[in-house]
């Protein structure tokens, strides 16, 4: 009996078949590692590096997806993990993904649910708008609600939507209709914020460029008060009793504190960098200028705290205790109630932070660009110095110098029938022969254009190629030493070569290219902030 009671049991011990984990798909690959960094020696001027590094990569939950180029990314307000909704551009289409920002993975993508810019995200949907109206999607990815109104403003939940003189204003998760007002003396679009629990309470920009408070009396919607600012940058109308406006003044930008039940202003700090909600949870504003980081109370009307710390620029993300803000065009500053938590370069216009990573975004620039995932480098352990900007010196122009200006003899010029109607977009000189001289001549929109060789030395065109550049636009003419590459941004991007003689050499593809530069035996093709060495 027992002999076969530990055959059993030695049975059910036996290993199982090793499970497999699911392949990792990447939407966006992890960037290089970089060289590794020896013991410093020495150190050459008082500069500081920002900390290494390291691009983590952005995966896929839903399937091989392409990533999406030219986003911006909104956080998704509340506790729990770190969110961001992303909006960008995929191979020409607008689509809107769900990325979990700590753990790198993209939820899911939407491409025609709610495939607009986004307007605003709230801890249960993302509301975006077009031409098409304003709606909103869960942020299981499910439709919400869909208005054919205009969008005009988003406010802590609440959707501002409407035409006309009559403004809408809805609950951003659900799609409620919370009220209907009528803007007294203005249109619907000039409204900027929307108050209160039914969002009654609206602020607007006059004619005259005033702000202007509407609530309700008893003959119906009224203008309360209306403060005279600069252009008004940003709003923050809803919290306590001071409204809070960032208004462009003379001495650049400046926040101004307006009591909100009497319209008088309260405070004013010029000279404003950033500003943003106090790191230890009060009711306070950090303010930003040259002189560093201070402490106001909200209505800017009490003495300031001077927190130290370096001169930064304007908020880029928070969570939490933290605010990641501008330092430099190329760096910015992490800090936390302690002071800097880290110093990172950061070129990328926004940024949504979890705990250990954030991801960054750009909405302009090379249509090549898409978002990165970026590891959290271990804490900064020295006093941060930033290098000062200073605007350049101009400097006088040394003409003495230059030869005398000659009429250019047109009736000389080396002619070369049919060839650039549309103009020439690029040219290059030949290093090894300062004579020869290449031109990329367009003759019709969208089709690529020719390549030609000129000898200056002879004064006649030696050959053309008239499919020297692929389909699309030209970007760029570049010389290496056997060949000549013209690099076209058509769909796909290419680089062709072509011989010194004119004879077609080699064909290169890629989804995008910025620019292309040659030299020796290389050549270097630029997308966003890739290069690719050919």
């Amino acid at each position: 009996m027992h002999r076969w009671v530990a055959l059993v049991a030695l049975a059910a011990c036996e290993p199982s078949e090793p499970t497999r984990d699911a392949p990792v798909v990447w939407v966006n690959p992890p960037g290089p590692s970089g060289f590794p960094l020896g013991a410093i020696g020495g150190r050459l001027g008082r500069s500081q590096a920002p900390q290494p590094v390291v691009d983590l990569g952005i995966t896929s939950a839903a399937g091989a997806l392409a990533p999406l180029h030219l986003a911006t990314a909104f956080a998704v307000p509340g506790d729990g993990p770190a969110r961001a909704a992303m909006f960008g551009w995929e191979d020409g289409r607008p689509a809107i993904d769900l990325v979990d920002v700590d753990r790198g993975r993209i939820e899911w993508r939407d491409r025609a649910l709610c495939a607009a810019p986004i307007a605003g995200v709230t801890g249960e949907a993302i509301v975006c708008a077009d031409e098409a109206g304003t709606r909103a999607i869960g942020l299981d990815g499910a439709p919400r609600w869909h208005t054919r109104s205009r969008f005009v403003a988003f406010t802590a939940g609440r959707v501002v939507a409407g035409d006309g003189e009559v403004a809408v204003v809805i609950d951003a998760a659900r799609g409620d209709e919370r009220a209907r007002i009528r803007v007294p003396g203005l249109p619907a679009s000039a409204v900027i914020a929307s108050c209160g629990d039914a969002g009654r309470e609206l602020y607007a920009v006059g004619e005259d460029g005033r702000l202007v408070r509407i609530a309700d009396a008893p003959e119906g919607p009224v203008v309360r008060w209306a403060a005279p600012l600069g252009a008004i940058l940003a709003i923050d109308a809803c919290d306590a009793a001071t409204v809070l406006v960032s208004e462009s003044g003379a001495a650049g930008p400046a926040l101004v504190a307006i009591a909100r039940a009497t319209g008088k202003v309260t405070g004013r700090v010029d000279g404003v960098r950033g500003a943003w909600p106090a790191r230890d949870g009060s009711e306070r504003i950090e303010v930003a200028t040259a002189v560093g980081i201070a402490s106001y109370p909200r209505d800017l009307a009490g003495p300031a705290v001077q927190l130290g710390g370096p001169a930064v620029g304007e908020l880029i993300a928070s969570r939490g205790e933290h605010r990641l803000v501008r330092a430099t065009p190329s760096t910015a500053v992490l800090l936390d109630r302690a002071g800097v938590r880290a110093y990172l370069p950061l070129a990328a216009l926004g940024a949504v932070l979890g705990d250990a990573a954030l991801i960054a975004t750009s909405w302009i620039g090379s249509p090549g660009e898409t978002a990165h995932r970026l590891a959290l480098p271990p804490r900064w352990r020295r006093a941060l110095r930033l290098p000062a900007l200073h605007r350049g010196v101009a400097l006088d122009a040394e003409l003495r110098d230059l030869p005398p200006v000659r009429p250019l003899e047109v009736a000389a010029a080396a002619a070369l029938p049919d060839t650039g109607m549309r103009g020439v977009v690029a040219q290059a000189i030949d290093p090894a022969d300062g004579a020869a001289v290449y031109a990329a001549a367009v003759d019709r929109d969208g089709e690529g254009a020719a390549v030609a060789r000129a000898d200056l030395a002879a004064g006649r065109w030696r050959w053309q190629r008239i499919d020297g550049c692929g389909p699309g636009a030209p970007i760029a003419l570049a010389v290496a030493r056997d060949v000549v590459v013209c690099g076209a941004r058509g769909r796909p991007a290419t680089v062709r070569a072509t011989s010194r003689d004119g004879v077609a050499r080699w064909e290169w593809t890629a989804a995008n290219l910025d620019d292309v530069t040659a030299g020796g035996d290389v050549v270097a093709v630029l997308d966003a902030d890739r290069a690719t060495l050919l």
